[in-house]
């Protein structure tokens, strides 16, 4: 819903105000800050509303960070084509285990940050109980991975997802 909004905005800063060359690794960087910038504004100003003080949020923290997880990402998989077979075809897909990995890298990128931005939401006494009953509780947590697993593979194969 904010993508396009978002965009404009770090466009206008990095275009505009900045007048960074287009496509340039600077340019494409600080767009991606500032996309994470106004969206961890965003998040702080919801977490104020929710009661969360400023000074226990950790919104602007989470969401400044993830550019640095996205130039770890790009630093590595540029080391690794430096070394890989110069000349590959950009259009062949990469092997399961690439992606595999890139997955894994993502999940853990997201399970190191994200835990001092849902903290404070999640102590806060009124968050406790959500719903006024858990379907999770009832079922058990092996129906639940059934579910989360068979869910995945159809979405995945309705939406023609690539892991």
């Amino acid at each position: 819903m904010l993508q396009n909004p978002l965009t404009s905005v770090s466009g206008f800063i990095t275009k505009d105000l900045l007048g960074l060359r287009p496509k340039s690794l600077v340019q494409r960087y600080m767009n991606v800050f500032v996309v994470f910038f106004c969206s961890g504004g965003l998040h702080l100003v919801l977490d104020i509303v929710q009661g969360i003080p400023p000074q226990e949020s950790g919104a602007m923290l989470f969401f400044v960070t993830a550019p640095l997880g996205l130039m770890i990402e790009d630093g590595i998989k540029a080391i690794w084509e430096s070394f890989s077979k110069s000349g590959q075809s950009k259009n062949i897909p990469k092997p399961l285990w690439q992606r595999a990995l890139g997955l894994t890298w993502s999940m853990a990128w997201l399970g190191v940050t994200s835990t001092g931005f849902f903290y404070p939401q999640v102590v806060r006494p009124e968050n406790q109980a959500l719903v006024p009953f858990s379907v999770a509780g009832k079922i058990g947590l092996p129906i639940q991975a059934g579910i989360v697993l068979v869910g995945g593979a159809v979405l995945a194969k309705l939406f023609e997802v690539e892991v």
